[in-house]
């Protein structure tokens, strides 16, 4: 997906739980945090567009960081 796709999905969703299918065929279930546009020179390895997600399927719910290359699908649950 694209970043505006990702920015879009976080504007309908809000704070309520999603499934993220990934391209590699695995699903997590989250809440869509914030979204940002990378730089090809970025430092710290954020050289394409990113999001964070705070994970509902797991324990201690971690936030964790994705590329908005990696997913196929963002679906309400």
């Amino acid at each position: 997906m694209t970043l505006q796709e990702i920015q879009a999905a976080i504007e309908e969703h809000g704070d309520n739980f999603v499934q993220i299918t990934f391209l590699n065929g695995t699903n997590i279930r989250c809440v869509l945090r914030d979204a940002y546009l990378a730089h090809p020179n970025d430092p710290r390895g954020y050289t394409e567009p990113y999001f964070y997600v705070t994970r509902i399927d797991v324990d201690q719910n971690p936030i964790e960081k994705f590329n908005c290359s990696e997913v196929q699908e963002i679906e309400a649950i």
